[in-house]
């Protein structure tokens, strides 16, 4: 690619990652710093005639350079997206830029003549393909990268000779291509090294042609398509992956292909195979074994029951993922790979490790999630390497006393192991390097003293251990700890814990109707000085006095709180508040030092009434968020004086029927009633000019009207949708035209297709249909987040948000506010990448009621970068 652009970069790449100006994996990515400074440089070239500059990357002037015939013999690249869908580029447009070399493009067809145009043309990447090409002689000979997206590429896509008959090929990416049954001839493309087919169709069939890309060194594709029929393979050629002597990494997902040929042993320098929910393979070749450069297989959720025993061979393999396979057994070969470091076993049939095992000497990770594996051989004291072992809802009964010879261990996770009845062993105190150990929901009854040898411990997770008797010493280096509610009764003291700045104690236990007689034990929190997030949560209980104001780094609270004057008094450090079970009024001495509350939250709140007079108003001058869940007993609510409020949820609030003061609330940006069925009137909301989002009940007790909107807001721009989380709930979407330093926004319009809307809902909103801001490319967003959602149960992330996708600018958040959130969500949730404020989108999804924001690896490893697609294009 490179050489094709008569760019050798081979000296410059390092130095700019040295300088961390850029991150090269298997794609380039560049920091927003770099970008700029070659953008600025760029615009120099000639600061009023952009046609005279090399570069034109957005959109807008790119196009007016175009149609006003505007272009110079200095443009070598451009970007023609998403204002040019409904226009058709002339040959004579482009006959005023005979040296481009970069074209992103997406328009409705070319028109003309191109004899002799775009012949310097190197790199195209075109969205939404016209199915019919109105033009003749085109002819991209010297063309080296071909990006092509649209669901009118077919294998008779009018297209494929004017762009596959450049010997220069070297890259050729096809996406969202539903209509492709067959791959396109590349036989006139002999020296092609990248080649990537995504979103296509399971029953793809390969032409024979791809035999003959003897350079080829990528070849990637994929499948999303859920369809189950397995009338058709993938590759009816039975030699062609095996004549790809010079593949380096094969990705073959989603796809109907029965078997692989045993030719593939012939591609000695594969690195990289991924046959990751191939559903119709069931077996490997013997020949596998003949990989021998062969670093990372990958064979999840595909139906193999057995691997061959060749698999030893394998003595580079570094990465080895069998998750959801149905393999029952490894073969005794296994031991031979010494070189493995991570190995992937979750969900599979597995009912026993063999001994050999052990022979995985530089093992490093090793994962037995969802297995049926009851007790770990004893082989396993010979991983010395070994610093991650997950044995989440694993069938094991017990750790074997061998675990204290895994020196390296560094993260033990056997949360909900429901069958390890006995005690942890005494040799655990002998993993001098484990941080974190994760015991959630195990019923063991008692922890080994030599628990408090565990020097580097700082995560701890005993919750919902209901069957734990008491805890033992424990290591003063914790900084996380989570324990059951019923250990407040026992002879509890951890003030010593002096490191700690996460306690977290919940649950109504069974074990609690021992206790609840007595007096659970909790002024030794008092001394925990360096607690940032605090938790207890244990049901209809009373605690004797506390004074938590000693707490001045506490910035979460989530407390129990049936009588308010059991909170003797809290820190002024305090962001977001929770309170459980509240059966006494808030008095005002409860607030009185909460100069810099974010957020309240009241959950089961047992008042008629809750009220925020004059002085609680001034109290709480920086409270943002107010919500109030499952609060049956609640009728009045008043909110006027709460000036600051940007955000009001009343969830499940079933007895509630008056709210006062919503209008009055000019700062008001979101608004929710869910499940609020005793409302007699819903407040008026038309001078609220920052209002942006509104979730009413799907169906209105009758004669209850629907609020009135704002003047600003158009008809057009409203509609709804039902959350799955609350199905008697529809979402009114509202965004405004408003200015920029006022607000974006996060658009949720069509989040999960066409729904039906009441008569109630049709007859007050209607469904968006414009947007300022590139419709289209939200309807691909949108589009995406489906496909994500219909692939498979446990994909996590729905979307990821740009930066022209933030949420109102006037939404403040803490710098140090964290919030909380299992590793997995059970229901959806939004994805922020660096692009976005990633406080203010958590803040917004847990509003909303999602159940959490998550980040992905990718997003947090390039956090401030930005994707090219060319370096050339800047």
């Amino acid at each position: 690619m490179w050489k094709a652009s008569n760019y050798f970069p081979t000296r410059e790449l390092p130095v700019l990652t040295r300088m961390s100006l850029i991150k090269n994996y298997d794609r380039l990515w560049m920091h927003d710093q770099l970008r700029d400074l070659g953008r600025e440089i760029v615009q120099r070239e000639d600061i009023n005639f952009p046609g005279k500059r090399s570069r034109l990357w957005e959109p807008k002037i790119a196009f007016d350079v175009v149609r006003m015939k505007e272009g110079t013999d200095k443009v070598i690249a451009l970007r023609l997206t998403r204002l040019c869908k409904e226009h058709s580029f002339t040959s004579e447009e482009f006959s005023k830029l005979p040296n481009l070399r970069y074209l992103e493009l997406e328009c409705k067809n070319l028109v003309g003549d191109f004899k002799n145009l775009l012949s310097k043309l190197t790199w195209l990447s075109w969205s939404n393909c016209p199915s019919k090409l109105n033009t003749t002689n085109l002819c991209l000979e010297k063309l080296a990268v071909l990006k092509l997206s649209g669901i009118n590429i077919t294998e008779d896509w009018a297209g494929w000779g004017s762009c596959l008959m450049s010997e220069n090929l070297k890259v050729i990416e096809i996406n969202s291509c539903p209509g492709l049954k067959k791959t396109p001839d590349f036989s006139k493309c002999l020296n092609l090294k990248r080649l990537v087919i995504r979103q296509t169709t399971k029953s793809l069939v390969v032409d024979g042609s791809l035999s003959k890309l003897e350079h080829l060194k990528h070849l990637e594709i994929i499948s999303n398509e859920s369809s189950e029929r397995d009338d058709c393979d993938l590759c009816p050629v039975s030699f062609v992956f095996g004549s790809l002597k010079s593949l380096s990494n094969l990705q073959i997902r989603g796809m109907h292909i029965r078997e692989l040929h045993h030719s593939i042993g012939g591609m000695t320098r594969l690195t990289y195979l991924c046959l990751d929910d191939c559903s119709l393979l069931r077996t490997l070749p013997d020949s596998i074994g003949n990989l021998k450069m062969l670093r990372t297989m990958s064979l999840r959720r595909t139906p193999i029951k057995k691997l061959p025993n060749t698999i030893g061979k394998l003595e580079y393999l570094l990465e080895l993922y069998l998750d959801r396979t149905k393999i029952k057994k490894l073969p005794v070969s296994i031991e031979n790979l010494k070189k493995l470091r991570d190995m992937g076993l979750n969900h599979t049939p597995i009912k026993k490790l063999p001994n050999q095992i052990g022979g995985l000497e530089s093992l490093v990770k090793l994962h037995l999630e969802g297995t049926d594996i009851t007790e770990l051989p004893a082989s396993i004291e010979n991983l010395k390497q070994l610093n991650f072992l997950c044995l989440v809802k694993c069938a094991i009964k017990e750790l074997p006393k061998a675990i204290g010879m895994l020196k390296k261990l560094v993260s033990l996770d056997a949360s909900f192991c429901e069958n390890m009845e006995e005690a942890i062993p005494c040799e655990i105190g002998d993993l001098s390097f484990l941080k974190h150990l994760r015991l959630t929901k195990s019923k063991i009854k008692r922890l080994p003293p030599t628990m408090s040898k565990l020097s580097h411990l700082q995560t701890l997770l005993l919750d919902q251990c209901d069957e734990l008797e008491q805890l033992p010493e424990l290591p003063v280096s914790l900084k996380e700890l989570k324990i059951s509610s019923h250990l407040l009764w026992t002879a509890l003291d951890l003030s010593y814990l002096t490191n700690l700045d996460d306690l977290h104690i919940w649950g109504d236990t069974p074990r609690l109707l021992e206790f609840k007689q007595g007096v659970p034990k909790i002024e030794w929190i008092e001394g925990l000085s360096y607690l940032q997030r605090l938790t207890i949560v244990v049901g209809d209980v009373t605690f004797p006095p506390i004074n938590l104001a000693t707490l001045s780094r506490l910035h979460f609270l989530e407390i129990t709180c049936v009588d308010t004057r059991s909170l003797m008094g809290l820190p002024s450090s305090l962001a977001q508040l929770t309170l459980y079970d509240l059966k006494s009024p808030m008095g005002r001495s409860l607030f009185s030092n909460l100069t810099n509350l974010y957020s309240l939250c009241l959950v089961n709140c047992r008042l008629r009434e809750v009220k925020f007079d004059d002085v609680l108003g001034q109290q709480l001058k920086k409270l943002r968020f107010l919500r109030l869940m499952n609060t049956a007993m609640l009728e009045r609510l008043l909110v006027s004086r709460l000036e600051g409020l940007q955000g009001l949820s009343m969830d499940g609030c079933l007895g509630l029927m008056e709210i006062r003061g919503p209008e009055k609330l000019e700062s008001l940006s979101t608004l929710s009633f869910r499940e609020c069925d005793s409302l007699k009137e819903l407040p008026d909301l038309s001078k609220l000019k920052k209002l942006c989002f509104v979730v009413v009940p799907d169906h209105l007790p009758e004669k209850l009207v629907y609020p009135r909107l704002p003047d600003t807001w158009e008809e057009g721009q409203i509609s709804c949708f039902v959350h799955p989380s609350y199905p008697k709930c529809s979402m009114v979407d509202l965004e405004l035209h408003m200015e920029d330093d006022v607000m974006s926004h996060i658009n949720l319009d069509g989040f999960f297709g066409d729904l039906p809307r009441t008569s109630a809902t049709s007859s007050a909103l209607a469904p968006r249909r414009t947007r300022r801001s590139s419709p289209d490319s939200r309807l691909s967003w949108f589009d995406e987040i489906k496909n994500i959602l219909m692939k498979d149960d446990d994909v996590h992330v729905l979307a990821e948000l740009g930066a022209e996708r933030a949420v109102p600018k006037g939404l403040e958040l803490p710098a140090d506010l964290r919030f909380p959130g299992p590793s997995l969500p059970a229901s959806p949730c939004l994805l922020h990448d660096a692009a976005v404020g990633p406080q203010v989108l958590r803040q917004l999804a847990d509003f909303l009621g999602f159940h959490g924001v998550y980040g992905s690896e990718e997003a947090a490893g390039q956090e401030g970068f930005a994707w090219i697609g060319a370096v050339d294009c800047g």
